[in-house]
């Protein structure tokens, strides 16, 4: 159970625990969904979504990957990779997820792709491996949505690098 704090004051605060500011949960609680609730308009990204869509084994642990608009503030909590992106460009592919009871946005599979190319830097040689064996059996198996794949490449600034990339790489 997650409460935010306008919420708390209508229910006991007692064997309540407090992970982030402003957010209170139950004894079993799922810290992902807690930061999402903290977080609303932050979107999941990289390692992160990469494991909410079952793309990678890892279990969902810190540090979280999540896109912010630039200009949003700095978080200083080691458990959040802040990546800050133009908005327009970070509400291409958007899709809504639920965790604990928590709604929150993350990338859908075709525009992860996409960040993981962009980002590759960031995350870890075994998801970016994991990553790209997925989507080479999705487009194998027809269920990489190419149309839409390639929407986000003109959408995207250096599409034509992305484009390239996927013909090398993935098909």
């Amino acid at each position: 159970m997650i409460i935010k704090a306008n919420e708390i004051k209508k229910r006991s605060r007692a064997g309540m625990k407090n992970p982030l500011r402003g957010i209170y949960v139950g004894e079993d609680y799922d810290l992902l969904a807690a930061v999402m609730a903290r977080y609303p308009s932050a979107v999941a990204t990289l390692e992160t979504a990469l494991s909410l869509h079952g793309i990678t084994d890892e279990y969902l642990n810190p540090p979280f990957f999540l896109s912010f608009n630039i200009g949003y503030r700095p978080i200083k909590d080691e458990r959040i990779v802040q990546i800050w992106e133009d908005r327009n460009t970070r509400a291409l592919g958007t899709i809504a997820m639920e965790r604990d009871g928590v709604e929150f946005l993350t990338y859908d599979k075709e525009r992860l792709l996409l960040e993981v190319f962009r980002r590759e830097k960031l995350i870890s040689m075994e998801a970016y491996s994991a990553a790209i064996s997925y989507y080479r059996k999705a487009a194998n198996d027809g269920t990489l949505n190419l149309p839409k794949l390639r929407e986000y490449c003109k959408a995207l600034p250096k599409g034509d690098i992305f484009r390239t990339r996927i013909r090398k790489e993935i098909l």
